[in-house]
């Protein structure tokens, strides 16, 4: 169970400090097993226990968690052996100095230089980027389930129980990453199949967590204690933590990875009881685990293949070493010559290394193999404008936008084409639909207002810029641009209104309010060039 989990083999593909927390935090529950099951623990399995948990504390905070069930267990077993005053002073003392003495200086000084010892990556001190801004919950989210079975990729979207499903059995998050492009090459025929398989471990673990709970209410003993109130305690915080965040990339069951033990002590459990009634059944269940375990191992080992060469030219060119790039995005398309999307990343490289010419040919090719690829489209009318063929590159953009309505960097070329080609009350629709998707973008907000202003629109531009400056104040062409707008605006019979409902914009900008407070004072400011 522990070898062979899904989300154990994919972890260990990449550089984090999941498999390191988890693996700490196992060892601290195996020696807390140990002095929990021994008569009379000695002072160095406590001086152990400390600071195995120490190093845990020390590389992932959500170690925390296991100091409340390891505490209570060895409060309970203290209390159920009637023991010496001194054995409780030994055991509390020696255990958490030694994990005071292994973490304390950390925590102390994040308090120093964040005002709190604990700070979670939700917190706005840390710039924590997302990819998906902070939604909401419903409690049906955390209610249903199904969605994982039969589109497990991004199943989260569905509610709590997919999301966890879907990356406890599989990377059903695609690497945490919002786009499938760059996803990990894993081989998702056999991870997918792998959900179906993972219908008899899951249920291994219900009814073996089932049965502990109930064992427990009989006879309490805190072994029990300990593994059963670490499930409890991570799982209300996998639910604190989506509704804390409420993204859709923050259910992760991998956040959970410390109870490795009580989750495959759980599944033994139920095993053993069912393999007591039948041996046949006995039989059954273990050939269909072994089955699962060596569909795991599969789907997690990454062959060289096409996607195996795309991901890696994907990351080459991230890190600037363009010619490594080419070759393997090349290797991409030798290795799956009708591969639309080995041809579409081949294109994409070769443009970024300048050979524009080339990335044409390749994004043609990559349409005659799939004609509504929305991705070819945009990569061709990108190469296409750079030679100033903008016509038909705008041509090829609006393709793209037909299959790929939510790409941000296709409304962005559809502005500057439009530009190009003086539509000016093109650029403004096509501003508007973008903003629709990215409200909160300064950018797209001081383009759309630039070419308000080229049209006469001082309304519409005074409005756009304003935004521009409230959520990017760094800039000062959107200051600057502000004012020739508001100049413009002032000769206008619609000035006061126009200012008048930026006044709760202005709110939360002090730059803003100064600039309003001036045009009010002397709403005939000279006139100037035109944005």
């Amino acid at each position: 169970m522990a070898a062979f989990l899904p989300m154990q083999l994919y972890l260990s593909h990449y550089v984090t400090n999941e498999t390191l927390a988890a693996t700490l935090a196992t060892v601290s529950i195996y020696l807390g097993l140990r002095v929990l099951t021994t008569e009379r623990a000695s002072i160095w399995q406590f001086l152990a226990l400390g600071i195995c948990v120490g190093a845990a504390l020390l590389a992932k905070t959500t170690s925390l968690l296991l100091l409340p069930p390891l505490l209570g267990a060895l409060l309970i077993r203290l209390w159920q052996q009637r023991a010496p005053a001194f054995d409780w002073i030994r055991t509390f003392a020696v255990t958490i100095a030694a994990m005071l003495i292994v973490c304390g200086w950390h925590y102390v000084r994040v308090w120093q230089h964040f005002g709190k010892p604990i700070v979670g990556n939700w917190d706005p001190v840390l710039g924590f980027p997302w990819w998906q801004d902070p939604g909401f919950h419903t409690a049906g989210d955390y209610f249903r389930f199904g969605r994982s079975l039969v589109a497990p990729m991004f199943s989260g979207f569905n509610g709590f129980g997919d999301g966890i499903y879907s990356t406890l059995w599989g990377e059903g998050l695609g690497g945490g990453l919002s786009s499938l492009i760059s996803r990990t090459p894993w081989n998702y025929n056999l991870m997918i199949a792998g959900y179906w398989l993972a219908l008899l471990p899951t249920l291994l673990v219900f009814v073996g967590a089932a049965i502990a709970f109930s064992r427990f209410l009989v006879r309490a003993t805190p072994e029990w204690f300990l593994l059963l109130g670490l499930s409890t305690a991570l799982l209300i915080a996998l639910i604190f933590m989506t509704l804390k965040v409420p993204s859709y990339a923050q259910v992760k069951a991998f956040y959970g990875l410390a109870v490795l033990v009580p989750f495959c002590a759980f599944a033994v459990v139920a095993w053993q009881t069912i393999a007591a009634r039948s041996r046949v059944l006995r039989l059954i269940i273990t050939a269909l685990l072994i089955f699962f375990a060596t569909n795991s191992f599969a789907s997690m080992w990454i062959r060289s293949s096409s996607e195996q060469h795309i991901y890696s030219a994907l990351r080459l060119i991230s890190e600037s070493q363009s010619s490594r790039a080419v070759s393997e995005a090349t290797a991409a398309v030798e290795s799956d010559p009708s591969s639309a999307r080995a041809s579409y990343v081949l294109a994409a490289i070769l443009e970024e290394t300048g050979e524009t010419n080339k990335a044409i040919a390749q994004s043609e090719r990559c349409l005659e193999f799939d004609p509504a690829n929305g991705d070819c489209h945009f990569q061709l009318g990108i190469s296409l404008a750079k030679q100033g063929q903008f016509t038909r590159a705008t041509s090829e953009v609006q393709r793209a936008l037909e299959s790929l309505p939510e790409n941000r960097r296709a409304h962005g070329l559809a502005i500057s084409l439009a530009r190009e080609l003086h539509r000016g009350a093109g650029v403004l629709e096509i501003g508007r639909e973008a903003l629709a998707l990215s409200p909160f973008d300064a950018e797209l907000h001081y383009r759309v207002g630039l070419a308000a202003g080229e049209v006469g629109d001082f309304t519409t531009a005074t409005q756009q810029l304003a935004y521009a400056l409230v959520l990017n104040s760094r800039k000062p062409e959107h200051e600057q641009k502000l004012r020739v707008a508001l100049s413009f605006l002032a000769q206008r019979p619609d000035f006061a209104n126009v200012t008048r409902g930026l006044q709760p914009l202005a709110a939360g900008s002090p730059k803003l309010l100064e600039i309003l407070a001036t045009y009010r004072q002397d709403p005939s400011s000279t006139q100037q060039d035109r944005p």
